[in-house]
Parts: C-alpha cells; structure tokens; sequence
C-alpha cells in the first residue's frame, strides 16, 4: 500500500481530508476497518468526535501509536500488561526514594518529596523513550557532565528497572519491545493481518 504525506499549514484542511478519507473507505466497503493513528489520546478523541459527527465513527478504530503497537505485538503473540498512568507515578516516586536511599539523591534532595519531581521525571522518561533512548545510553551520555543531569540518569535507570522487575511496559515504552520483535518482517507481517484497508496517520 502506497504512503501518501499531506504538508500544510495549520486550519488547512488536513483533518477534513482525513476524515473524508475514512468516510469514503467506509462507504466503498462497509465492512472493512480502518485504523486513524494520532500522537496521543486526546487528539485521538478530538478526531472521533469530529468523525461522529458527520457521520463515518462506525467501522473505524481511532488509537494513539501505542495502540497501534499494542495490537501488532498482540498479533505477533507478545503480550505486554502496560502500566496505567497511575501506576507510572507511583513508580517514579518509588524510583526517586529507591535513589534517595542509596545517596545518589543530591541535586534533587531538596525537592524529593514535592510532586513536580515525579512529573517531571515521567515527562522526561516517556520523552526519551520516544526517541529510543534507553537508561544506559542516556548514562553514559550525561557521564561528566554535572550532578543534575547524571540523577536524571540514575532515576531513569531506577525507573525502568521496577518495569522490568514487574514485566509491565510503560506506553512509551510499547515502541521498543514492538521494535525488538525477533525480525522486521516478523513485525511487518502482523501488521498485515490488521483488519481494514486504510490506516492514517494523523
């Protein structure tokens, strides 16, 4: 299947296109799915709500990246529970004592009980996942470089060690166990036997 970018400025119009592209896949073939992937769960919300209202939400899956992943790693049979957001906080607070207790808390002691400093390190976790940064890397590359940046390091690496001492993935994370699917085509076969004709990415 043939991939099809739209650049243009916001307010344009890509939206609406997308939506008449799904109305028109639908209408052609009723019974076919089709995927519209988007960068996180609100705007995934925001574009089911514009397509019900004209009229093209049946028949049609509207996910995030993570939900597209989850799917192809179920289809390939590797299951993977994935932390609520919930669980995510209570494992990065459980990351910054676990530092704290090993006196690698020195630059963030002062602030280790506020909750800003969870969110902060979850924001940056789900950002350096996304970028395929994994805790030793990011280690290594802020090694030398001052004690701020190398407790962010310490408390990643804290982090990602609960997630695998409780086989849980965090969303973010979803995109490196899809990657590490024994080979591409493994991957790329699954995503084959996805159901539906179109898939967008929004």
């Amino acid at each position: 299947m043939s991939s099809k970018l739209i650049l243009a400025p916001a307010a344009s119009g890509k939206t609406y296109h997308c939506i008449e592209q799904v109305r028109s896949t639908i209408h052609v073939a009723p019974l076919s799915e089709v995927w519209v992937v988007l960068p996180d769960s609100h705007q995934a919300t925001a574009f089911r709500q514009r397509l019900a209202k004209q009229g093209g939400a049946m028949g049609a899956r509207i996910g995030t990246f993570a939900d597209l992943h989850g799917e192809i790693l179920a289809l390939a049979g590797t299951s993977i529970p994935v932390a609520p957001d919930s669980v995510v906080h209570r494992l990065a607070l459980a990351a910054i004592d676990a530092t704290a207790d090993k006196g690698q808390l020195k630059h963030y002691a002062s602030i280790q009980r506020q909750p800003g400093l969870a969110l902060a390190l979850t924001r940056l976790v789900a950002e350096l996942k996304r970028a395929r940064i994994e805790p030793a890397t990011f280690q290594n590359a802020v090694q030398g470089r001052g004690q701020r940046l190398e407790e962010l390091a310490q408390l990643y690496n804290e982090y990602q060690d609960y997630l695998i001492r409780l086989e849980w993935a965090d969303v973010d994370g979803l995109f490196s166990a899809f990657a590490a699917l024994p080979t591409a085509g493994a991957s790329c076969n699954a995503a084959e036997h996805l159901p539906g004709t179109l898939h967008l990415a929004c």
